[in-house]
């Protein structure tokens, strides 16, 4: 397992993306080192955390309510609002009165959907309560922290199974949206945080972050050998109860070139199915990536490499 080398640099949340940072040598808190229980007294849960992070320099909250079916339902409004919103705006505080940088994962669901490329100045919108819940935090957050970087992932995927896993999702239905979309890998997520927890390279503000190339869920499956796509594998449109699923494009260009869609999704899926299997676990990103450039690409790869040349 890879160390981090600055050990002064805290996560939030030990969701499936606390699990991404915990593999790679990460400081990781749940509820039980750090836990709001909503309707907590405020000023004395400020107290609290400011003694508790005071050893660290970085804050990064991956703590979130992130099924957009249990947010959508009225009676869990309170808590979603206090989870997504009120809970990031008290860390963000708390950082800033601590001279702290604090990094909160916000979401790429809030751009317009379409084919558009969004950068991070362009218009947001809340569709549903989760949306609201993440826009509101992002607006409060920089009236606390004005200097917070908040970061912009989008379909969150990863090499071992979860819930929360796009790949884990998938792999359980038998109907895709052909819509391409931006999706995110939980370790491209972890990089962007290594580069820029350095105080000389932090950015504040709104950063996308999203794999190279934009992909429909149908060409997923199909590109990882997820499904026999000559079963009936439907092609689907799917509403989500409450509002209509969007499809959504980022502009992904900060901080170099980002992962390869195609390798990362198969390295991730390999290292799902063989866990799965009992057998090792598959080579890390770099070594996927220098295999994959020895293999000749597919069909489908072609075809995808041909349509989105020079658009992203």
């Amino acid at each position: 397992m890879k160390t981090n080398p600055n050990k002064r640099i805290l996560i939030l949340g030990a969701g499936m993306l606390g699990r991404a940072f915990k593999n790679m040598g990460y400081t990781v808190w749940g509820r039980d080192e750090l836990d709001f229980q909503l309707g907590t007294d405020v000023s004395k849960l400020k107290s609290d955390v400011s003694v508790k992070i005071a050893n660290f320099d970085v804050v990064v909250n991956t703590i979130a309510k992130t099924d957009t079916r249990w947010c959508e339902q009225v009676n869990n409004y309170a808590e979603l609002m206090w989870t997504n919103c009120d809970v990031p705006t008290i860390l963000g505080s708390v950082c800033n009165d601590s001279e702290k940088k604090f990094i909160h994962i916000s979401t790429g669901c809030l751009y317009e959907d379409g084919i558009h490329p969004n950068s991070e100045n362009d218009s947001l919108v809340a569709r549903g309560k989760y949306q609201h819940s993440k826009l509101s935090a992002e607006y409060a957050i920089q009236m606390v922290c004005p200097d917070a970087a908040i970061l912009r992932p989008r379909l969150l995927f990863a090499d071992f199974d979860h819930p929360s896993n796009l790949l884990t999702k998938l792999s359980k239905f038998d109907s895709f949206t052909i819509s391409p979309e931006t999706i995110t890998s939980c370790d491209s997520i972890v990089d962007i945080v290594a580069k820029i927890s350095n105080t000389h390279r932090f950015r504040k503000g709104p950063i996308n972050i999203g794999c190279q190339m934009p992909i429909s869920p149908h060409n997923i499956v199909s590109i990882v050998g997820m499904k026999d796509m000559d079963k009936n594998i439907k092609i689907y449109d799917p509403p989500i109860r409450g509002y209509r699923a969007t499809s959504t494009i980022m502009n992904i260009t900060e901080f170099g070139v980002p992962r390869n869609t195609i390798e990362e999704l198969k390295r991730c899926w390999r290292s799902i199915r063989f866990v799965k299997s009992g057998k090792a676990a598959p080579v890390s990103y770099a070594e996927s990536r220098r295999l994959q450039l020895l293999r000749p690409p597919s069909q489908t790869e072609r075809d995808l490499a041909e349509f989105f040349d020079g658009k992203f």
